[in-house]
């Protein structure tokens, strides 16, 4: 079977767990925070790889370690994988998942790139704005760009609207030039 395939595969069942759990965003987020372990950490990429460590106890550490940040069912999946050395299918079974999330529960996917991390009274205020604009349920997300200096760049769905500092400077500078 073709990995894309094998990752369809495992994010419908995946995604059909959930709904019947009604944990279709716990199980995303917990994907997303052990997709950013792999990347970023070599140790939990061991961790995943290794076979001397059985899988119910990977599910166990995972628990102690992660808490509230991975949920039953994504631990499980992780096993799952570990269990059958699958171990590159993680990234592309999460991004399977996304998608079919996305087109099942009519979501509009926005990310806001920010300069800084802000409060998050001010985030949760700015996805309920988004949020009401748009008429339908907003999956939020931050990324911190140190090179914006501040304002704000915001990606909803495929449309980009850029209120940077950087652009508006790089726009004066264009401007000037052109005078």
């Amino acid at each position: 079977m073709k990995p894309d395939k094998r990752a369809r595969l495992y994010a419908q069942a995946l995604f059909n767990v959930a709904r019947q759990t009604d944990s279709i965003l716990a199980v995303r987020d917990s994907m997303l925070v052990i997709a950013y372990l792999l990347k970023k950490d070599a140790l939990f990429k061991v961790f995943f790889q290794t076979a001397k460590i059985k899988p119910l106890e990977k599910v166990e550490i995972l628990d102690s370690i992660l808490q509230d940040h991975c949920h039953a069912i994504t631990a499980e999946f992780f096993a799952l994988l570990s269990e059958r050395k699958e171990w590159k299918q993680f990234v592309p079974t999460l991004r399977a998942y996304q998608t079919i999330q996305r087109a099942t529960l009519d979501v509009v996917t926005v990310t806001a790139s920010l300069a800084s991390e802000l409060d998050s009274a001010i985030v949760k205020d700015i996805e309920k704005v988004l949020q009401a604009r748009l008429a339908k349920p907003v999956d939020f997300t931050t990324v911190i760009e140190p090179d914006l200096l501040g304002g704000l760049k915001l990606r909803i769905g495929n449309l980009f609207v850029d209120g940077s500092i950087a652009t508006r400077l790089e726009r004066l500078r264009h401007d000037l030039l052109q005078s």
